[in-house]
Order: structure tokens, then sequence, then C-alpha cells
């Protein structure tokens, strides 16, 4: 779509010299290598790499700036890369720092942190350099046509290396069952260690990366076929955007109300009207929608946007004024606001459109992408830190007149808010306006070291009072506690049996012990709900003067949720044997029982 000096320009700037070519390979070989010896060092606990600033910092350096330097690489001899490559580094280097400071060492998980981070990087990486191409290319880095060819470009240049990557492991897979089958297996030894792996995949990466990045005319032909998907869906989807919006305004949305997650679906929706138009604009070079009646289904779905992001907005506010803020509900916000300019500004362009080009468009795209990376960036610094004021929104809100602390989610706190969480809890620790109870309940979580672990004392010291028991009335016998503790081969769950059966002690009357006939064994069994709901359903059956476990109950089907407190309460569970042992709780739950297998002579380990 670009003009034809446009065009040669560009595939001037984007053609590969032979330095480049070996530049590329030879960096993504090295990056490879920087990240089998932070790996090794991981594994093996070396100093440098415990600390989690130094390893978030290390692996920053060692993944999005090489692949900035890749994409910028034109000429093997240019120096511009390589110093775009270090500012960038020095740009993400405090917040790598800062992020790796809210890891809690030796707390698992931190993956919410984690994924944030990258996430946010994964999008500068991705802006930044069609910016500095088009600049280089064209004397401005928001040269629509350019930062449209860039974009798609090392896009699709990523995607053949990935795919390049993919396609050679599968053919060192073919090669070592292939010699494996002859009885030679020093290639299945060699090809699944690390040390070969990590430089294979580098050098994969660096060649599929230049094949991307060179082949400039089947790197086009692909744009063009994707483009041309967009915009046969794009009426599809604008059709359903006017359509829903039609139907929901008539319903007054109370149904989407009611949903959890109505201002989700409403930004999906948005999001692709905006992916999809943007197959129509390309690079907004005569892009213009041919024929009356779908120009003014396109006008329409984009006029209305802003309704979508104003519904979600007031979606979202519902539930924080009902539960107050939280680190995925801040986010929320955020994309929330991209969405929202995204919606002003393809309104504002139908709005100012002339001879049905949306131009308004070329200026507004880029910028709006750069802000909302750049918001991306600060929310990994101290300036905008989302852990540490959805931590102190929800602190002020527990702890404020009228209001119950033990509403605090401190498994949040704990494993999820990082060190900000966690000093929340070392203050709550100390604070006069939190309970007794909560004192408590605050000082076991501290003592976790994984979320799924429990606080509470070792199985040992369970008793008939962590259960309830079923039907109402009936005794337990003191020997069934002792099947109850020990440990087995096959249990689902998380942690040792003394920590399944911590929550049992921490939360009485949470896990349930149920006496049901399933023709296991002589006379009636009784069968263990833990805290985990179906998901780890032991049976245990009478043997001598003891009992035993004789299996477990499975769901068939796929996961199933059901209100275990309700249940109970109605009495809604009964069994049906022969020809099958199986517990039917509720309407349809069907738990069918499983024999327990063969305890292994060494049993796996559990986390």
């Amino acid at each position: 779509r670009m003009s034809g000096s446009d065009a040669a320009n560009g595939a001037a700037a984007t053609e590969l010299d032979a330095g480049a070519r070996l530049a590329t390979v030879l960096l993504s070989v090295a990056t490879s290598v920087g990240l089998l010896l932070v790996w090794q060092g991981v594994q093996h606990k070396w100093a440098l790499f415990e600390a989690p600033p130094r390893l978030l910092l290390a692996l920053t350096a060692l993944t999005v700036v090489p692949v900035l330097v890749a994409l910028l690489l034109h000429r093997g001899r240019e120096r511009a890369p390589w110093i775009a490559g270090l500012l960038y580094l020095l740009l993400l280097a405090p917040l790598a720092w800062h992020t790796g400071c809210a890891v809690m060492p030796g707390i698992s998980p931190n993956t919410l942190i984690y994924l944030c981070y990258w996430l946010a990087l994964v999008a500068a990486t991705f802006a930044l350099p069609p910016l500095l191409q088009a600049r280089r290319s064209h004397g401005s880095a928001f040269h629509y046509p350019a930062l449209f060819e860039h974009a798609c470009n090392n896009a699709l240049s990523l995607a053949v290396a990935g795919v390049f990557v993919l396609a050679c492991g599968l053919v060192l897979l073919l090669w070592q069952a292939l010699f494996a089958v002859i009885g030679i297996h020093l290639f299945e030894r060699l090809f699944q260690r690390a040390e070969f792996l990590y430089p294979a995949a580098g050098l994969a990466g660096g060649m599929g990366l230049v094949i991307g990045r060179s082949q400039l005319g089947a790197v086009r032909t692909a744009l063009n076929i994707c483009l041309m998907l967009g915009r046969a869906l794009f009426p599809v989807v604008a059709a359903l955007a006017l359509l829903f919006l039609g139907t929901a305004v008539f319903s007054r949305f109370e149904a989407l109300w009611q949903t959890r997650h109505a201002s989700a679906l409403l930004l999906v929706l948005l999001f692709a009207v905006v992916a999809l138009y943007n197959a129509v604009h390309q690079d907004g070079l005569g892009s213009v929608v041919q024929g009356r009646p779908l120009r003014l289904l396109t006008q329409a779905a984009l006029l209305v946007l802003p309704v979508y992001a104003g519904l979600a907005a007031y979606s979202l506010w519902l539930r924080v004024a009902q539960h107050g803020w939280t680190e995925e509900r801040l986010w929320a916000c955020l994309i929330d606001a991209v969405a929202a300019l995204y919606a002003m500004a393809y309104a504002a362009a139908v709005l100012a459109a002339r001879g049905g080009r949306l131009s308004l468009l070329d200026w507004a795209n880029p910028r709006i992408a750069v802000a909302a990376v750049a918001v991306l960036l600060l929310t990994q610094s101290p300036l905008l830190d989302f852990r540490a004021i959805a931590v102190r929104a929800q602190v002020a809100d527990a702890l404020a007149p009228g209001h119950d602390p033990k509403l605090l989610d401190l498994n949040y706190l704990r494993f999820h808010a990082g060190r900000p969480g966690n000093e929340a809890l070392q203050r709550l620790q100390g604070d006069p306006r939190v309970n007794a109870a909560m004192q408590t309940s605050i000082a076991a979580v501290l003592k976790q070291t994984y979320i799924y672990q429990s606080p509470a004392p070792a199985a040992g010291g369970i008793d008939a009072q962590a259960f309830r028991v079923l039907p109402a009335g009936t005794p337990l016998p003191a020997s069934l506690l002792d099947a109850v503790r020990a440990p087995s081969h096959g249990d689902y769950g998380y942690g040792p049996r003394s920590e399944q059966l911590g929550w049992c002690v921490r939360e009485p009357g949470s896990c349930t012990l149920l006496q049901v006939d399933l023709g296991v064994g002589e006379g009636p069994s009784w069968v263990e709900f833990d805290t985990c709901g179906v998901c780890n359903v032991r049976v245990y059956r009478a043997e001598g003067d003891g009992w035993v476990l004789a299996g477990f109950l499975r769901a068939p089907g796929p996961s199933v949720s059901l209100d275990l407190a309700k249940t109970w309460s109605e009495g809604r569970y009964r069994t049906e044997t022969p020809p099958w042992k199986d517990l039917i709780l509720g309407d349809d739950v069907r738990l069918r029982f499983e024999p327990r297998a063969a305890d292994p002579a060494t049993p796996p380990n559990k986390p």
C-alpha cells in the first residue's frame, strides 16, 4: 500500500547485508549462551543470581534488549542499533531492579509480579523498534505508513523465527528417535542436555530471524493474507457490536451487570473492532471502505465504541464500589483508559473524515500506543506501582470504621503482592485495630513459604473436632483417624499429607467424613472430603480392627464445582451400587470409585 518511492526506501532500509546477518546470528547464539549460564547459576545457587533483582536484571539484558538490537540491525558496521540497545538497557535496569526488589525470596508464588513485568516489557519492545526504524527511513518517528510497514514486518519476522526454532526442534526429535530405534542413544542424551539445547535454540532463532527479515516478498505475502482475513472479518464484528448494543439497551443491561466479567467482555469486543478495522485502514494510503451500506456499518460501529468504553468503565466502577481496589482492578482500569482513548479517537476520526478516509487515525494510533507503553513501563516503577497502591487500598478499607479486618485477603498480601504485601502484614501485627484472632492468622500466614502450605499443626495432632461427621451423630471410630493421617501415593492436592489436613485444623468444619455404603469391603465405608472439595476424595474401608485407604472417588468428566456445605445441609447425596461404586452429590455430580493403586517403592516427591 506504500507509494513507489516509499516502498523502495522501506525495502532498502529493511534489506540486510552479510555483516548484519552474521551479527544477528552471533547475537542470538551469545544470548542463548548467556541464558544457559543464568540457568546453571540458578540451578547451582550461584551467589550472583540468588538475589531476585540481579536475576531479573540479567534476564532483561539477555532477552528483550537483544531482540531490539537484532530488529534494528541492517548493516554489519553500523553502531546505532547497539547504542539504542545500551540506552534501552539503561532505561529498563531501574525497572528490573525495582520489580526484583518486590519479589520475596523463598516465597512461592510470585507469578503475578513476573507476569506483569514481562507483559510490559514485551509491549515496549514491540512498540519501540518501528518508531526508530521509521525515523531512520523517513525522518519522522510518527510517519504512519512506515510505522505500519515496520511493525508488521517485525511481527512476522519474529513469527518466522519462532516457527523455524520449532521446526528445528521437531527435526532433532526425529533424529534422536531414529537412532534410538537402532540402539544408539548418544543423540537422545545429547539433545536433552541444556548445554546443547540453549545454543542450538539460539542458532536456530538467529537464522530464522535472518530469513524472516531477508525474505521481504514472502513476508509481505503473509501480511497481505492476514490483512485480507481481517478485512473479511471486520463487517461481522462491526455488526455484532451494533446488534449486541441494541439488544443490551432493550434489556436495560440487567443481564450484563449480573456477570462477573462484563468489563472484560466489553473490552474484548472493543479491541476486536479496533484491531480488525486496522486491517481495513492499513497504512492509511487510499484506504476507503467501498460500498455505501458497508461504509455506514463501519461508521456506526466506530461511533459506538465510546459507549462500550463507558459501559466497561461503569461495570468496573460497580466492582470497585462494592469490593474496593485490587491489583487486577487497577490493571483493568488502565486497560479501560487505553480503550477509551482508542474509542474516542476512532469516533472523532469518523466525524472528521474526508472522502471516506479516517486520516485522524494516522496521527492518533501511534501516539496512543506510545502513551500506553509509557504508562505500562511506569507501572513497573515506584511512580505507579499497582501492587503498593492495591495493598494500601485494601488495608485502609479493611481497617476503616465499621469494616471487618477478617475480609482482608492474607494470601494475596503474602504470596502475590510481593514485598509491599509482606511489609503490610508485618505492620498489621502491631496494629491495635486488629483483634487477637486476626493477629494469630497473620502470624500463621507469615510462616508459610508457599500458598498451599498449611500453617496449622502437623497431621499427627488432628482429632475428630477438625471434621464434620455425617450423618450427624454417627460415632467416629478412633482408629479411622490413623488411616486419615497416613500419606498415600495417588492423592491429589498440594503439599504433604500433613499440610492438606492442616487446613482442616485451621478451619474446623471445612472437612467432612461421610459414612456411606459404597460396596467397598465389609460394611459401610468412610469418605473424606477436604478443603479441596471434590478434587481429592479418599475412601476408607474396615480391615481387621482398623481402617485402611481403599481408593479414591474421581469425577469422570470435566472438573466440577459444588456447594458442598449446602449439599450436606440438605442431605442431597446418595450412592449407586452395583454395578458401580458411585457417590452422587446434589443432582448430577457423580463421583466414581477407583481402587487404590499399589504404592511405589519410593513415592514421588510432591511440592
